[in-house]
């Protein structure tokens, strides 16, 4: 199989799988029970699919592989670079590319300048918490044909994480 189809595949299925468990928590922790009946919406699903099946998995699959040509020996300091360049160049191309990706399709492009006013920073700062373990094991312990199967699958529980912690937190905000 062509490996950039493939990581599109990995990406746009663990896209998917990520927006489920987001909408699953996101809906029980509105009422505890999910007794209000929320359902799954197909079309948000879509979108974060379509992003990682067309955008993010390609991409990674370039990223990396520029990542390990550019810093192929095995010092800290390659380590301690390819970590990094993650975190300074990868993740705000993708964070603007996934709120641009969601507000296009959902016809409000026009919004992505109050939408990275407000949520850019915030985002990208937690991210960090949680990126810079995953690209640690990732650069250390995964190797390059599977970096983008294991970042995606840690794509999962961070949609999972974003999503459950903002109903909670706007949950917490109602009462």
């Amino acid at each position: 199989m062509n490996p950039v189809l493939k990581s599109g595949l990995i990406s746009g299925s663990l896209s998917l799988a990520g927006d489920l468990v987001a909408q699953i928590l996101t809906n029980r922790s509105l009422d505890g029970n999910n007794s209000r009946g929320q359902s799954y919406d197909a079309t948000r699903a879509l979108r974060m699919g379509s992003f990682g099946l067309f955008f993010y998995g390609p991409y990674q699959h370039y990223w990396y592989q520029a990542l390990d040509r550019a810093f192929s020996a095995r010092t800290l300091q390659n380590f301690a670079s390819k970590v990094a360049l993650n975190q300074v160049c990868l993740a705000p191309v993708v964070i603007t590319g996934v709120f641009a990706w969601n507000l296009a399709l959902q016809g409000a492009l026009s919004d992505l300048p109050g939408k990275l006013q407000r949520d850019f920073m915030p985002t990208i700062m937690t991210g960090w918490k949680f990126w810079v373990p995953a690209a640690t094991i990732n650069f250390v312990a995964v190797p390059l044909q599977h970096q983008v199967l294991y970042m995606s699958a840690c794509g999962v529980i961070w949609t999972a994480f974003l999503s459950y912690s903002s109903s909670v937190s706007e949950k917490a905000q109602l009462k």
